[in-house]
Protein backbone atom coordinates (compact mmCIF):
# COMPACT_ATOMS: atom_id res chain seq x y z
CA UNK A 1 0.00 0.00 0.00
CA UNK A 2 2.94 2.38 0.69
CA UNK A 3 4.70 1.55 -2.27
CA UNK A 4 1.60 2.48 -4.63
CA UNK A 5 1.16 5.59 -2.80
CA UNK A 6 4.28 6.38 -3.30
CA UNK A 7 4.19 5.60 -7.56
CA UNK A 8 1.52 7.77 -7.31
CA UNK A 9 2.72 10.45 -5.28
CA UNK A 10 5.80 10.57 -7.83
CA UNK A 11 3.98 10.40 -11.33
CA UNK A 12 2.26 13.45 -10.06
CA UNK A 13 5.43 15.23 -9.62
CA UNK A 14 7.94 16.72 -11.83
CA UNK A 15 6.54 15.07 -15.30
CA UNK A 16 7.33 15.70 -18.92
CA UNK A 17 10.66 16.80 -18.33
CA UNK A 18 10.12 20.07 -20.21
CA UNK A 19 11.14 22.82 -17.84
CA UNK A 20 9.13 26.29 -18.00
CA UNK A 21 11.23 29.56 -17.83
CA UNK A 22 9.33 32.31 -15.53
CA UNK A 23 9.87 35.77 -15.52
CA UNK A 24 11.20 37.24 -12.44
CA UNK A 25 8.94 38.65 -10.19
CA UNK A 26 11.00 41.81 -10.14
CA UNK A 27 10.31 42.44 -14.03
CA UNK A 28 6.50 42.03 -14.00
CA UNK A 29 4.05 44.98 -13.75
CA UNK A 30 0.79 45.04 -12.59
CA UNK A 31 -1.64 44.90 -15.31
CA UNK A 32 -5.09 46.77 -14.45
CA UNK A 33 -8.41 44.55 -14.75
CA UNK A 34 -11.14 46.04 -17.03
CA UNK A 35 -14.25 46.10 -14.12
CA UNK A 36 -17.14 48.66 -13.37
CA UNK A 37 -16.22 50.67 -10.50
CA UNK A 38 -19.34 52.25 -9.71
CA UNK A 39 -18.39 55.42 -9.82
CA UNK A 40 -15.77 55.63 -6.89
CA UNK A 41 -12.72 57.54 -8.85
CA UNK A 42 -10.04 55.56 -6.99
CA UNK A 43 -11.41 52.08 -8.28
CA UNK A 44 -11.04 53.38 -11.87
CA UNK A 45 -9.01 50.21 -14.33
CA UNK A 46 -5.33 51.48 -13.71
CA UNK A 47 -5.41 52.32 -10.66
CA UNK A 48 -3.73 50.47 -7.44
CA UNK A 49 -4.56 50.70 -4.14
CA UNK A 50 -2.57 51.45 -0.81
CA UNK A 51 -1.11 54.75 -1.71
CA UNK A 52 -1.93 58.04 0.50
CA UNK A 53 -1.25 61.45 0.02
CA UNK A 54 -1.56 64.86 2.45
CA UNK A 55 -1.12 68.13 0.79
CA UNK A 56 -0.27 71.12 2.78
CA UNK A 57 0.17 74.63 2.48
CA UNK A 58 1.98 77.07 4.61
CA UNK A 59 -0.68 79.95 3.62
CA UNK A 60 2.20 82.12 1.40
CA UNK A 61 2.46 79.72 -1.63
CA UNK A 62 4.75 76.90 -0.77
CA UNK A 63 3.03 73.29 -0.68
CA UNK A 64 4.34 69.79 -0.18
CA UNK A 65 2.82 67.08 -1.07
CA UNK A 66 3.59 64.08 0.45
CA UNK A 67 2.79 60.29 -0.98
CA UNK A 68 3.45 57.56 0.93
CA UNK A 69 3.00 53.61 -0.19
CA UNK A 70 0.58 51.60 1.74
CA UNK A 71 0.95 48.79 -0.83
CA UNK A 72 0.64 45.35 -0.50
CA UNK A 73 1.66 44.71 -3.74
CA UNK A 74 4.98 46.41 -4.34
CA UNK A 75 7.31 49.18 -5.40
CA UNK A 76 5.96 52.58 -6.48
CA UNK A 77 7.95 53.27 -9.66
CA UNK A 78 6.18 56.63 -10.75
CA UNK A 79 3.00 58.48 -10.52
CA UNK A 80 0.38 61.38 -11.62
CA UNK A 81 -0.60 63.97 -9.23
CA UNK A 82 -3.81 66.29 -10.38
CA UNK A 83 -3.76 69.17 -8.07
CA UNK A 84 -6.97 70.44 -7.11
CA UNK A 85 -8.86 72.68 -9.13
CA UNK A 86 -8.10 75.85 -6.65
CA UNK A 87 -4.87 75.40 -7.05
CA UNK A 88 -1.80 76.06 -9.81
CA UNK A 89 1.20 74.53 -9.49
CA UNK A 90 3.70 77.19 -10.79
CA UNK A 91 7.23 75.62 -9.80
CA UNK A 92 9.83 74.97 -8.16
CA UNK A 93 9.38 71.61 -8.28
CA UNK A 94 11.75 69.48 -6.01
CA UNK A 95 11.26 66.05 -4.78
CA UNK A 96 12.98 63.58 -1.83
CA UNK A 97 13.34 61.03 -3.94
CA UNK A 98 13.48 60.14 -7.90
CA UNK A 99 12.24 63.39 -10.03
CA UNK A 100 9.04 65.28 -10.90
CA UNK A 101 8.08 67.45 -13.58
CA UNK A 102 4.95 69.50 -14.48
CA UNK A 103 3.32 68.37 -17.35
CA UNK A 104 0.24 70.21 -18.24
CA UNK A 105 -0.72 71.21 -15.13
CA UNK A 106 0.02 67.75 -13.56
CA UNK A 107 2.75 66.75 -11.25
CA UNK A 108 4.78 63.36 -12.94
CA UNK A 109 6.82 61.31 -11.02
CA UNK A 110 9.45 58.88 -11.63
CA UNK A 111 10.13 57.62 -7.96
CA UNK A 112 11.51 53.91 -5.73
CA UNK A 113 8.83 54.16 -3.41
CA UNK A 114 9.50 50.38 -1.87
CA UNK A 115 6.18 49.05 -0.12
CA UNK A 116 6.13 48.84 3.87
CA UNK A 117 7.67 46.01 5.40
CA UNK A 118 3.98 45.40 7.08
CA UNK A 119 0.87 47.14 6.30
CA UNK A 120 0.61 47.33 9.73
CA UNK A 121 2.94 50.16 10.00
CA UNK A 122 3.19 53.39 7.74
CA UNK A 123 4.83 53.36 4.47
CA UNK A 124 7.77 55.02 2.91
CA UNK A 125 7.08 58.63 1.87
CA UNK A 126 8.20 60.72 -1.22
CA UNK A 127 7.88 64.52 -0.61
CA UNK A 128 7.15 66.75 -3.41
CA UNK A 129 7.54 70.29 -2.94
CA UNK A 130 6.52 73.26 -4.95
CA UNK A 131 5.25 76.83 -5.04
CA UNK A 132 1.09 77.57 -6.14
CA UNK A 133 -1.11 79.64 -6.59
CA UNK A 134 -4.75 79.14 -5.30
CA UNK A 135 -8.20 80.69 -5.95
CA UNK A 136 -9.31 83.51 -4.07
CA UNK A 137 -11.62 83.07 -1.29
CA UNK A 138 -13.93 85.94 0.18
CA UNK A 139 -12.90 87.87 3.48
CA UNK A 140 -13.11 85.93 6.07
CA UNK A 141 -13.42 82.27 4.20
CA UNK A 142 -10.35 79.75 3.31
CA UNK A 143 -9.92 78.01 0.35
CA UNK A 144 -10.07 74.28 0.56
CA UNK A 145 -8.50 71.76 -1.24
CA UNK A 146 -10.93 68.82 -2.63
CA UNK A 147 -10.87 66.90 -6.29
CA UNK A 148 -7.07 66.35 -6.38
CA UNK A 149 -6.38 62.88 -7.69
CA UNK A 150 -3.09 60.32 -7.29
CA UNK A 151 -2.84 58.20 -10.63
CA UNK A 152 -0.31 55.51 -9.69
CA UNK A 153 1.43 54.46 -12.72
CA UNK A 154 3.53 51.01 -12.51
CA UNK A 155 3.94 48.95 -9.46
CA UNK A 156 6.93 46.15 -9.33
CA UNK A 157 5.46 43.25 -7.36
CA UNK A 158 8.15 42.19 -4.50
CA UNK A 159 8.99 38.42 -4.68
CA UNK A 160 7.48 37.86 -1.50
CA UNK A 161 4.58 38.45 0.75
CA UNK A 162 4.02 41.85 2.98
CA UNK A 163 2.29 40.74 6.21
CA UNK A 164 -0.72 42.99 7.73
CA UNK A 165 0.73 41.85 10.76
CA UNK A 166 3.62 41.72 12.98
CA UNK A 167 4.74 37.84 13.03
CA UNK A 168 5.62 37.32 16.63
CA UNK A 169 6.36 34.05 16.30
CA UNK A 170 9.57 35.01 14.62
CA UNK A 171 11.04 36.92 17.28
CA UNK A 172 10.17 34.35 20.06
CA UNK A 173 11.89 31.53 17.58
CA UNK A 174 15.43 30.34 19.06
CA UNK A 175 18.17 31.49 16.95
CA UNK A 176 16.48 34.18 15.16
Amino acid sequence: MVGAALVVLSAGCGGGGASKETASPDSQQLKPNNYTHNGDPDAEPGTVPGAMTVLTSDGKGHFELRVQNQSSFGRIDDFTWVPPSALTITGPIRSSKGACALTGGKLECQVNLPPPSCTCKPGPVVVIRFSGTTAQSAPGHSVGYADGSLRIGNVTPVPYVIPSAPNKLSSTTPGE
